[in-house]
């Protein structure tokens, strides 16, 4: 017989399906929504005007045990902005539970080397249960040259995201995602959840106690009946002879 890929047999899937399938499927992208920074570390000081600096972000993979980035997506230049809001949507293809997500904030710089202000990295299993998480993260620096310009209450500032690890073929909307997600963590959700369950649980309950009923043999109320009667016979007999 001919043989169904993977693929024709998911074409075969109705939407009904989808979300029982979903969770089957092991994520594979990661979709970034970078939404601003706060409280950066001054970078650049001039003669004439305020301290500064020209933020953007570089989102990498970083794979396990190894210094080796991928899927490198960079953000806008915000200039002279220490609280930058980018609100731009990114996405990077990952199969690899093991890799992490690095987010690197520089400053630009127009002549030399742009200076990097601060970074996190995210292992990307903590994400691997596909839910929406919307989240500030701390920045940190190592480098000794940025210690100077260290906020004193701050540290390095910090960086919104939100994050979602999911199928590729998801087009929605991190809004429709967070939105469908609070539906169905919220407590009425659950309430409903539960009880649906337990009118389920009843319905069996009630379709077994049938079935029982429906198999049982005859009651021995039938049998007492059947000996009254004769008994009834008897005694009328015996007043006729």
């Amino acid at each position: 017989p001919k043989s169904v890929s993977l693929l024709e047999r998911l074409n075969g899937v109705t939407s009904e399906n989808q979300d029982l399938l979903d969770d089957m499927l092991e994520p594979e992208r990661l979709h970034i929504f970078l939404y601003g920074a706060q409280d950066l570390s001054i970078m650049d000081y001039n003669l004439v005007g305020a301290a500064t600096s020209d933020p953007y972000v570089k989102l990498n993979l970083l794979s396990s045990g190894s210094d080796a980035k991928s899927g490198v997506c960079k953000s806008e230049t915000k200039i002279k902005n220490l609280n930058p809001e980018w609100n731009e949507r990114h996405h990077i293809d990952v199969y690899d539970p093991n890799e992490s997500l690095e987010v690197t904030v520089w400053d630009y710089d127009m002549v030399g080397d742009d200076d990097l202000m601060g970074k996190v990295v995210i292992p990307l299993a903590d994400l691997a249960n596909k839910k929406w998480r919307k989240q500030w993260y701390t920045l940190t620096n190592d480098e000794e040259e940025a210690q100077e310009a260290k906020n004193a209450d701050s540290g390095f500032g910090k960086v919104e995201l939100g994050l979602y690890w999911g199928r590729a073929s998801d087009v929605r909307t991190f809004a429709a995602i967070m939105s469908q997600e609070e539906e169905h963590n919220s407590p009425a959700s659950k309430s409903n959840a539960m009880l649906d369950r337990i009118l389920a649980e009843v319905e069996a309950s009630e379709k077994l106690d049938n079935t029982a009923d429906a198999t049982a043999p005859a009651s021995s109320t039938g049998l007492d009946t059947e000996m009254v009667t004769e008994q009834q016979k008897e005694q009328e007999q015996q007043q006729q002879q």
